[in-house]
């Protein structure tokens, strides 16, 4: 077998399990092993008092609505805290005033970043308990109590909710991104009951205050650093799917990309502090779960799809890697057609999902452009939705 073939089928090997075998082979072990990480009990007869900290740049439009909807959370009223912490804001939203006992309300003057405020919230909270929420995403009733009840298992040291994308077609021009989340969704909720969770969702994160340990000010991913400090604590990320924060999709595809390159370079930076990942003697599971859940999506499967089509293109004379280029010219033709309908209301999955994975790959290997060109910024620009 040449070198060539060889490496070719590494890199398919590689595709496929990221993407479809990593998932298959943990729902499969799910089913097996009769142990499961799921709480059965989610209600709590004396429930502890909680701070749900909002983290806020520029959101005066929707800030009183995410307030309103915490307060209507179905969660103990005397027992409920909010901090909103205005980051560098001047829009109006610094000047708010809530008359609510219940809020603090802090400004930072200086844009500094989400880590930054969430370093100042987690240090004003009074409570053991505390969860961080985005401003522009909604939370579920009942989300506070179920991830609070999972703290019935002394090894929880954080709880995830679930991210889900409101359908909107007739805004929405990444039509890929809620089926990208439910995919997401999914490997989180098989990974909990495997071992952890790998990398909260910032949109909805609960932690024990008491594990919470200061992020750098420049820190990108604060939601996946700041759970895997936890993890290497000794503790566990639980995920309740059923505590779900709801946000619209990007309007636009060039929004889209940005965040996502963004979080690419935000990766680079995890990865470079983040070492003991890396270590299978430190903990095997994590460390399984890591390897084939975010890291190889992170690096190795977006570089494997460049050196398929490379060694298809080179080796096309031949009549197996003629089908195989024929294969990817479809599948990257079905892409481009989701680029060029993004701004109309065709919603075909035939073409966005496509186009959402190659944008996807894309924006993973732009972040890490960025990364090592130092373009990279704790600072974020927000997404029209």
């Amino acid at each position: 077998m040449s070198t060539p073939v060889i490496i070719l089928l590494i890199c398919i090997a590689l595709v496929i399990y990221t993407y479809i075998g990593y998932a298959v082979l943990i729902y499969l072990f799910n089913r097996i092993n009769i142990k499961s990480n799921e709480i059965s009990d989610k209600t709590i007869v004396d429930w502890p008092p909680i701070t749900v900290i909002i983290p806020a740049y520029n959101e005066a439009a929707i800030l009183p609505q995410k307030i309103q909807n915490t307060l209507e959370s179905v969660y103990p009223s005397d027992l409920l805290n909010i901090i909103v912490i205005t980051d560098g804001s001047n829009d109006g939203s610094e000047s708010l005033i809530f008359h609510d006992p219940r809020i603090t309300h802090l400004h930072q003057p200086l844009r500094q970043g989400k880590s930054a405020a969430i370093n100042q919230g987690v240090a004003v909270a009074k409570t053991e308990i505390v969860f961080i929420t985005d401003a522009n995403t909604m939370i579920h009733p009942d989300a506070l109590k179920l991830m609070t009840a999972h703290y019935q298992k002394t090894n929880v040291g954080g709880v995830s909710g679930e991210k889900r994308i409101r359908i909107n077609h007739e805004e929405s021009s990444v039509g890929g991104e809620g089926f990208y989340w439910k995919y997401e969704s999914f490997l989180k909720r098989e990974g909990a009951k495997f071992y952890t969770v790998v990398g909260a969702a910032g949109e909805l994160f609960s932690f024990k205050k008491s594990l919470f340990k200061p992020l750098p000010n420049d820190t990108i991913l604060d939601d996946f650093v700041l759970s895997m400090e936890i993890i290497k604590q000794g503790y566990l990320i639980a995920y309740e799917p059923q505590a779900y924060a709801i946000e619209n999709p990007s309007k636009n595809i060039a929004d889209e990309f940005k965040r996502k390159v963004r979080i690419s370079s935000g990766v680079w930076q995890a990865l470079g502090r983040l070492t003991f990942l890396f270590n299978p003697f430190f903990n095997l599971k994590l460390f399984f779960q890591f390897i084939s859940h975010r890291f190889l999506r992170w690096t190795l499967a977006p570089l494997s799809m460049i050196i398929i089509l490379l060694i298809s293109i080179m080796n096309a004379h031949k009549t197996e890697f003629l089908i195989l280029l024929f294969i990817q010219i479809v599948f990257y033709g079905l892409a481009f057609a989701g680029y060029l309908i993004k701004n109309t209301k065709i919603r075909w999955p035939l073409f966005f999902i496509p186009f959402y994975y190659c944008m996807m790959n894309a924006a993973v290997l732009a972040g890490l452009l960025a990364y090592f060109r130092g373009k990279h910024s704790v600072l974020w620009e927000k997404a029209s939705r």
